[in-house]
């Protein structure tokens, strides 16, 4: 039940891990409507995979509705996390992922849990 949480440990922080991220360095992986960007980190961590969410200013132009997107967003992370840490733990990969929203419509549990998931199958698969 420990492994469903999203502490602050997992989460980026600091300005050389955030441009690090939107550095041209970043691989990415795309998976309508999310785009995974990640990072190899070396191993000294503190979390196997350290999350950042992001959404565009200029399709969601209030703060509001960023923030909504954003929540919704961590919320998907922490519930399917449990697909992607066990991996990582054990290739002992550390990462700096960042979830990008490219969609324009808002987020639907049901409708988005499956792209969801696809995405990171699909990042497990250019990790592996």
């Amino acid at each position: 039940m420990a492994l469903l949480k999203l502490a602050k440990h997992q989460r980026v922080r600091g300005q050389k891990s955030t441009s690090a991220l939107f550095a041209q360095n970043g691989q990415s992986v795309f998976q309508y409507p999310f785009k995974f960007t990640y990072v190899v980190q070396p191993p000294p961590q503190h979390a196997p995979c350290m999350l950042m969410v992001t959404a565009s200013k200029k399709k969601y132009p209030t703060a509001v509705q960023r923030n909504y997107v954003k929540r919704r967003l961590r919320e998907l992370y922490r519930l399917h996390q449990v697909e992607l840490i066990p991996f990582l733990q054990q290739k002992q990969i550390y990462l700096h992922l960042l979830i990008g929203y490219v969609g324009s419509e808002k987020i639907n549990f049901t409708k988005h849990r499956a792209a969801f998931v696809k995405a990171i199958k699909k990042l497990i698969q250019t990790l592996d």
